[in-house]
Order: C-alpha cells, then structure tokens, then sequence
C-alpha cells in the first residue's frame, strides 16, 4: 500500500506576523463600526459610505501613480522626473 504524502507542520516568521496582523484588522472592523455607531448613530451608514468612497480614490490614486490627478504647483506640465 503506497505511504501518504504529510504536510510539514511549520511556520516562519512571516507566517506568525500575518496571522497575527490578519486577526488584528478583521476584527478591528467590528470594534469600529461599534464605535461608529455610538458616535453617530444611524448616520454611521452614510459615514462608511462616504470613507469608502474615500478610499476608493485614494486606491486608484495610488494604483495610476497620480498620472491623473490635478497639478497642485500651478504647472502645466505632466511630465515626471
């Protein structure tokens, strides 16, 4: 009868961190909204909406590299260095 193959049993660090990290941020979530709510109540709602709005942008901001953002140094040109 031919042996089965056993999984290793080991973690390196990198492994430990983002578990740790991972637990940390998913149950953030729920002691955020919690705090949301007794701040603002039932506006609470309109708040995520308006930060995930908020984040979406800064995500897309970041992922073009801010090619298609606004000049802020009053320049026309787009040219980067």
């Amino acid at each position: 009868m031919p042996k089965k193959p056993q999984l290793g049993r080991k973690f390196n660090a990198f492994d430990v961190t983002s578990l740790v990290v991972g637990s940390i941020v998913g149950a953030d979530i729920y002691v955020a909204a919690a705090f949301g709510a007794r701040l603002v109540g039932p506006a609470s709602i309109l708040v995520w909406l308006v930060a995930g709005i908020a984040a979406t942008t800064i995500a897309q901001e970041g992922a073009t590299g801010g090619k298609d953002s606004l000049s802020l140094s009053g320049s026309t040109s787009t040219q980067r260095i």
